[in-house]
């Protein structure tokens, strides 16, 4: 509810969350604002209109970024159909203050609190974006593990 009041009725949501994967050990409320951040960012990048989609699934065995995260995570990946970021853009995005945004917009700190609260919750994050795709952001967070 929160997230269709912020994005307003020109973005449609898609969720796609797979509810057999348990829970994931991070604080819940720094969840909610890393996932504000990421659909404002999303909104923004997709001039106010398009689709949203949030999706949890397993992470697959060839994923290889010198993590173990097959088994031991849950993936969470933010996906838009906004204007996406060149490379340049992508290595300073998780940089406190940078942004794309004019004066006046934004906080500065919105893809660095996003950073901040996985690292803080012993997760990965991994943004794949291309300048005219869309961005998605793929956040690894750690699975509860049973005793």
């Amino acid at each position: 509810m929160l997230l269709e009041r912020t994005l307003g009725s020109a973005i449609k949501i898609e969720r796609n969350l797979d509810a057999a994967l348990g829970p994931v050990l991070v604080d819940p409320n720094q969840l909610d604002v890393a996932m504000l951040n990421l659909a404002v960012n999303a909104k923004d990048a997709m001039a106010g209109v398009g689709t949203l989609t949030i999706e949890t699934s397993d992470v697959p065995d060839d994923i290889d970024d010198g993590h173990s995260l097959a088994g031991s995570c849950v993936r969470m990946t933010v996906r838009d159909a906004g204007c996406g970021m060149n490379k340049e853009i992508l290595a300073q995005v998780f940089e406190p203050f940078f942004t794309t945004k004019p004066d006046g917009r934004g906080t500065r700190l919105g893809l660095s609190q996003v950073y901040g609260f996985v690292k803080q919750s012993g997760g990965h994050i991994r943004i794949e974006s291309e300048a005219g795709e869309g961005t998605s952001v793929h956040l690894f967070l750690p699975r509860v593990q049973k005793q």
